[in-house]
């Protein structure tokens, strides 16, 4: 699974993908990021790893993540601080537009043309909300009180969970590209088509030209209701 990932990554499907199989230290990132410079037959000159201390490494399409930069992306922002109860609507966090425009960019705008690596050495505490935003996921979930930044009121929350699959050429298997998740209360239903067309223009276009997958996503939406939610 973590091969298709970057390969989604690297053929500019999609901007960033977690390795989640195994936690990887920083030096574990550097060496990582070496050998996708040996990597063949992709573009391996667009892609660049990001690494949050010794735990969470994110392999980007440097070019994508640039493009998204420039971009007025439509998002949507949910505070899901336990405190709270109820998830609610919120808008941009300041610590993850801090770390976009004030480490990401200038990390994306001198390394571009090159493989490389930002490494922040210790873990954010909008660590939830910037793993949102570099998964390229519409609807960010954030917490604004950073002491109680381990829980959430997701719990027994109405969820709708939105995935998106990829069909391989000739063949009946389907590859997940990304699934998330948003409250059912909070994004209407006219919101949440928008929501899945905005998607829809987004990969489609993205996986034209390739030959490794089909030319149209899959996008389902399904309910779900958990006692705890992970984030």
């Amino acid at each position: 699974m973590l091969l298709k990932d970057i390969l989604a990554v690297a053929t500019g499907i999609r901007s960033s993908t977690l390795v989640d199989i195994v936690f990887l230290t920083s030096e574990d990132a550097r060496d990582l990021n070496s050998k996708l410079e040996d990597v063949k037959n992709i573009s391996a000159h667009c892609l660049c790893v990001v690494q949050f201390a010794d735990s969470h490494t994110f392999i980007c399409n440097s070019t994508l993540l640039g493009q998204r930069l420039d971009a007025k992306e439509s998002l949507a922002f949910v505070n899901v601080n336990k405190a709270m109860k109820i998830p609610q609507l919120g808008t941009f966090p300041p610590d993850l537009y801090s770390f976009i425009f004030d480490e990401l960019d200038p990390f994306l705008s001198s390394t571009r043309d090159s493989s490389s690596i930002l490494a922040i050495p210790s873990m954010p505490k909008c660590m939830v909300s910037i793993s949102g935003w570099l998964l390229e996921y519409p609807v960010i979930y954030f917490q604004d009180d950073v002491e109680d930044d381990r829980g959430n009121c997701l719990g027994n929350v109405d969820l709708r969970v939105c995935s998106v699959y990829l069909g391989k050429q000739n063949s009946e298997t389907s590859y997940k590209l990304l699934s998330f998740s948003y409250p059912k209360t909070l994004i209407s239903e006219i919101k949440e088509a928008a929501l899945v067309n905005r998607m829809q223009l987004v990969y489609n276009s993205r996986l034209k030209g390739q030959h490794i997958w089909n030319e149209s996503c899959i996008i389902r939406i399904t309910d779900r209701t958990l006692s705890i939610v992970a984030l």
